[in-house]
């Protein structure tokens, strides 16, 4: 999530909103040291550390309607750690949410309820997981279902209207045959999370690839991709993730060496599919 909203935020470094053609202009209001220490982190090739619990990073954004629409848009992305959503979540189930939303209304986790827009994240690393050992998103999508019925916030036929984009995250890590695959068709291996959709949700929808691209190296050489210098340990102080993972390869001489997953440097990500995740956050259809 956190690296979602970096990259929207980099992606977001030119004046006009990117593929809107002109017709909204960004204006980048403020980012939480977080988001702008990951940006750092990601340049040097270093994943970015776990959310810490109990912080909720942020970044907003000023969306400027042109070509005769001077409204403003504001947009603000909030991050919270899995630890956070999980224990929080974990106290209510989906179908008594009365005492949960009681206290969100007007706390720190007031923005769920008021949220006028929903992203979804799946995880392509563990993509054969998803609905069957991990209901992640089927449960949140019936939360989210409860949270606006809870506050009246439904369409006539009881479903929840608020737009809601489907993000595939690490996309890098699909198999071949997978990769092939559009956003909209690896959302149909998940027939439990579909079928929650049809019967709760009748906003707009829409779905999206995204994808960071990454290297393996020996871990011995990791300050060689440092481009400012700073030494292995204050790298980590500044954005290395403790669940970093060390893979076991061979050297050319067959003696085993451990590899580690880094990001590419200079940092390179799907830019299209980001200016395409922006676009409909600003005007979803």
């Amino acid at each position: 999530k956190t690296v979602v909203a970096a990259l929207v935020k980099h992606t977001l470094s030119t004046r006009w909103v990117p593929r809107s053609k002109g017709r909204w202009e960004a204006q980048m209001v403020s980012g939480h040291d977080e988001i702008n220490g990951t940006i750092r982190a990601m340049k040097r090739g270093m994943f970015p550390p776990p959310t810490v619990k109990g912080a909720h990073p942020s970044l907003k954004v000023d969306i400027y309607h042109m070509k005769g629409m001077p409204a403003k848009t504001e947009m603000v992305l909030r991050d919270m750690s899995g630890e956070d959503y999980s224990d929080r979540f974990a106290e209510y189930a989906p179908g008594d949410m009365d005492g949960l939303v009681a206290e969100m209304l007007n706390g720190k986790w007031a923005y769920l309820v008021h949220a006028t827009q929903y992203v979804l994240m799946i995880d392509c690393g563990e993509i054969d997981d998803w609905d069957t050992d991990k209901p992640r998103a089927v449960n949140t999508v019936k939360r989210i279902h409860a949270i606006k019925k809870r506050i009246n916030s439904v369409g006539p036929e009881g479903r929840f209207t608020s737009p809601l984009a489907i993000v595939f995250t690490k996309a890098d890590m699909l198999s071949e045959s997978l990769a092939r695959k559009s956003a909209r068709a690896l959302a149909d291996r998940y027939p439990d999370l579909m079928s929650s959709l049809r019967v709760l949700h009748s906003g707009p929808r829409s779905y999206f690839k995204l994808s960071v691209k990454t290297v393996e190296e020996p871990a011995e050489t990791g300050a060689e991709n440092d481009e400012e210098g700073e030494s292995e340990e204050d790298e980590y102080e500044e954005g290395e993730s403790e669940e970093d993972e060390y893979e076991e390869g061979e050297s050319e001489e067959g003696d085993p060496v451990n590899l580690k997953r880094r990001l590419a440097v200079p940092l390179d990500y799907s830019a299209k599919e980001y200016e395409k995740l922006i676009t409909w956050l600003v005007s979803p259809r």
